[in-house]
């Protein structure tokens, strides 16, 4: 029952998929204001926007019941920048990056007409991130494999061989500890096996957190954390 309900989910996406795409080009083709709760922001053009997507809600959704008060907090492709907002008006210590020059932009206007400090830089994931250890680290990243041909498409594209998330488990070892909490979100159109299976060979392990259902797709909020190594057990 469960399988013809994702086939019919599938096939309803496909049917309404070049309407969405449409809807898409055109909403962020121009500037938009977005308020989420307490928080008003401004959407730049070619920038992720939060409205019409779950994940950013789903992020925000779950934070809200996490103590991240004054905890040190780095946000992986920031976007817009609405998470590392709500976490900054939590207090934590935040740090924002995304690998578009747009969204940088965007993040630091944003954070500037609310009066929050942000650290805000421009990085290919940890590239230009100075090496400590995160209490808190959230990905929202991009799964469709395919190379991104300009900076909007990095919001969407991974790189034809997933090249962002083998990147990503190469380099996130260097950023945490044992008490680190790293989050990650995906849908049931990410592909998910594949991206278990390179956390994998870097000894990392994926466990769902949280699922939530939506009209055409599920979304799941992953834990990563380092496989125990049998040198780092206790003899």
């Amino acid at each position: 029952m469960r399988s013809k309900r994702h086939r019919l989910r599938v096939l309803i996406r496909k049917l309404i998929s070049p309407i969405l795409k449409w809807l898409y080009i055109k909403y962020t083709s121009k500037q938009r204001s977005y308020t989420y709760k307490d928080m008003s922001i401004e959407i730049f053009p070619g920038v992720f926007p939060p409205r019409f997507f779950h994940t950013t809600h789903f992020i925000l959704e779950y934070l809200q019941k996490q103590d991240i008060g004054s905890k040190s907090f780095l946000e992986i492709g920031a976007g817009s920048g609405l998470v590392s907002i709500y976490a900054a008006k939590q207090k934590a210590k935040v740090t924002a990056t995304d690998i578009s020059e747009i969204a940088i932009q965007n993040v630091k206007e944003n954070a500037k007409s609310l009066d929050l400090k942000i650290t805000v830089t421009k990085s290919d994931l940890f590239k230009k991130i100075r090496k400590k250890k995160f209490e808190w680290i959230v990905i929202n990243p991009p799964f469709y494999p395919n190379n991104p041909k300009n900076d909007p498409e990095h919001a969407w594209y991974c790189g034809e061989n997933y090249e962002y998330f083998h990147n990503l488990f190469e380099q996130i070892g260097n950023y945490m500890n044992e008490k680190s909490h790293i989050i990650m979100v995906l849908t049931d159109t990410a592909p998910i096996k594949q991206i278990i299976y390179i956390a994998g060979k870097n000894d990392f392990i994926m466990g769902v957190e949280r699922i939530k259902k939506h009209l055409l797709e599920r979304s799941f909020i992953f834990t990563i954390k380092k496989a125990l190594q049998s040198e780092n057990l206790p003899k």
